[in-house]
């Protein structure tokens, strides 16, 4: 207990900014073409969001102001964790064939402006989905091997330094930690299945849910700081104080209910930000400006919930 309390107020900050959240409104993507899409992700400059269709077959980018939708890709799997370097101009992603009943997956790259592709390794077996870590780098793993690659150049392999920010991958269903080009295998809540780890943008805490336990806040080193309980796909807002995520439940055949919560890391505040018995917003995404998220409904609608903040910090 004294070890969470010390850890608790060394790493808390002085006040959170944004006193209250809610709802201002939702905006539907207004001609979005035919189909259903999901897992809605915003560009780093906010004017796009990529998403893709059902069973992640293909990635497609729809232009906010232009309100224009561009297919990327129609490849199997293409849209299963698919990343987006910071300048928004390369898509990676891993696309699926098999083989004999055997998958065998390929990471590429996909320039959004020319819709050049490159393979950047082929036809493996075990291959994660890519992961951009700034500084021009993506890395993947193959068998939990991983490799860093600058840019999109597969023969152009990097290393990891001290310059590049922490990051977090899954591994034998536990958590690897690289920072600095070392590893560390974390399972802070013990043997079980981790999801949805990510490392907070100040680079101080670590984010994840573990299966049938819930969704917890540590430091780097996996000692719990606060627990925020049944929160499914959280994401950290850009500035870290707050932490989005849905709230599900089905009937063992469907979704029968999904809202999206916000919480402050610490779990001292929450909010819940839908309230929709026959809408079901899933799979929050921030927007980089965090006034913005992004989420597909149940039956492939995207829609935008613009944010009211008021920005009253309280001691």
């Amino acid at each position: 207990m004294k070890l969470f309390l010390l850890l608790f107020f060394s790493l808390a900050p002085s006040f959170l900014p944004a006193q209250s959240i809610s709802l201002k409104e939702i905006i539907p993507l207004s001609n979005p073409g035919d189909g259903e899409y999901y897992y809605p992700k915003f560009s780093n400059d906010g004017t796009k969001i990529f998403f893709t269709k059902d069973n992640y077959k293909g990635i497609y980018s729809y232009d906010l102001e232009k309100k224009l939708l561009k297919m990327l890709n129609d490849e199997s799997g293409a849209g299963y964790e698919f990343d987006v370097n910071s300048s928004g101009n390369l898509v990676y992603y891993r696309s699926d064939r098999y083989i004999n009943g055997r998958k065998y997956s390929t990471l590429k790259s996909l320039n959004t402006a020319s819709g050049v592709i490159q393979k950047i390794v082929t036809d493996k077996r075990d291959l994660s989905t890519p992961r951009y870590i700034g500084n021009n780098k993506i890395v993947y793993s193959v068998k939990d091997k991983i490799t860093v690659v600058a840019g999109n150049n597969a023969l152009k392999k990097s290393v990891i330094t001290s310059a590049d920010k922490p990051f977090v991958l899954i591994e034998k269903s536990g958590i690897a930690l690289y920072t600095a080009g070392k590893k560390k295998l974390l399972s802070p809540m013990g043997r079980g299945n981790y999801i949805w780890p990510s490392v907070s943008p100040d680079n101080t805490k670590l984010l994840f849910t573990c299966a049938g336990k819930g969704t917890f806040v540590s430091d780097l080193n996996g000692n719990i700081i606060s627990k925020i309980g049944y929160a499914n796909y959280p994401q950290w807002s850009p500035d870290g104080n707050w932490i989005s995520y849905m709230v599900d439940k089905d009937n063992g055949y469907s979704v029968i209910s999904s809202d999206v919560y916000i919480s402050s890391w610490d779990c001292k505040k929450t909010f819940k930000i839908t309230d929709t018995p026959d809408i079901y917003e899933m799979y929050p995404e921030w927007s980089p400006e965090g006034n913005r998220i992004a989420v597909n409904t149940y039956d492939g609608k995207i829609l935008i919930l613009v944010l009211n903040i008021e920005e009253q910090g309280t001691k």
